[in-house]
């Protein structure tokens, strides 16, 4: 994780959303994002993160001035657990987690169920196949 610093910047890697945007949020950091990043839906992106900018005539980084720096930095902390994969901080990410998870099982409990091979067992997969089926002890 990076050190600590004001602003960190989060430029898009194979996709438009980056790993470096989550990191600079767990470490503090206001990320400066890629006019490419497309925000998820998770609070209002304005007030935690900026955009990176560059100065046309010099081509140098332009940063937030310090009035902004200051909200955005206020963002920063009360948003940071939105952001954590922590279950147990984030309540948000444990509810996702228990919906993915139950879709997921759903799914598989409704292959099962669509599954004669499931349904019937080892050894009935081994009759249609020809074989022969031993349990083991």
């Amino acid at each position: 994780m990076p050190r600590p610093c004001r602003f960190a910047l989060c430029p898009v890697g194979d996709t438009p959303e980056s790993k470096r945007v989550y990191d600079a949020l767990r470490a503090g950091s206001v990320p400066l994002l890629s006019s490419k990043f497309v925000p998820p839906p998770l609070g209002s992106w304005r007030s935690f993160s900026a955009r990176i900018e560059y100065n046309r005539s010099s081509g140098g980084l332009l940063l937030p001035r310090a009035s902004r720096l200051a909200a955005l930095q206020r963002g920063v902390r009360q948003m940071r657990d939105a952001f954590t994969c922590d279950a147990t901080r984030n309540e948000r990410f444990r509810e996702y987690l228990r919906r993915s998870l139950a879709r997921v099982w759903d799914a598989a409990a409704g292959r099962a169920a669509r599954s004669p091979a499931v349904q019937r067992g080892p050894a009935a997969t081994a009759a249609r196949r020809g074989g022969r089926h031993t349990a083991l002890a």
